[in-house]
């Protein structure tokens, strides 16, 4: 059974790791990733020191929060990469600025498909639709009609 350590082979990987096991708009997480990096955010949900920036106790409710939900067998069955799409980091051309204005509640990853570079462009331009990982086939058509009258107006 790979460690999560070594599941997180790069930025781009630990982010993805992140996004799985953490918590969206987690504070701890965002301000961890800003001091360290994804990759030693990784490093200390598995090693039982410090972490920067929390209290003992707190980093110990942390750490046993995202221990509970990385599954390395889990994680690693996973396919981190696609020819489906594309996971954007905040070091990416293509990652839309405005997100950076969330701060330390900015998502860790996007996973996106199609043209990524418009996401560079001026946000007022755009507007998005987000859903769930595990969209329900209700929720999928919702989305496809929302979809195609935005479209069809803008």
């Amino acid at each position: 059974m790979p460690s999560l350590t070594a599941l997180a082979k790069d930025e781009r990987t630990a982010r993805q790791l992140l996004a799985v096991i953490g918590t969206p708009c987690d504070l701890s997480i965002g301000a961890l990733l800003s001091r360290v990096g994804a990759v030693e955010a990784i490093s200390l949900i598995e090693r039982d020191i410090a972490v920067p920036g929390i209290d003992a106790v707190e980093s110990a409710v942390w750490r046993d929060r995202m221990r509970s939900r990385a599954s390395t067998n889990y994680l690693a069955a996973q396919t981190f990469s696609s020819e489906d799409y594309r996971v954007l980091i905040p070091s990416d051309p293509d990652w839309p600025a405005g997100i950076t204005d969330l701060g330390d509640r900015a998502p860790y990853a996007l996973w996106a498909r199609g043209r990524t570079n418009l996401l560079s462009n001026t946000l007022s331009r755009f507007v998005t639709v987000t859903g769930a990982r595990a969209a329900t086939a209700y929720g999928t058509h919702i989305a496809e009609d929302l979809s195609g009258e935005l479209g069809r107006v803008c």
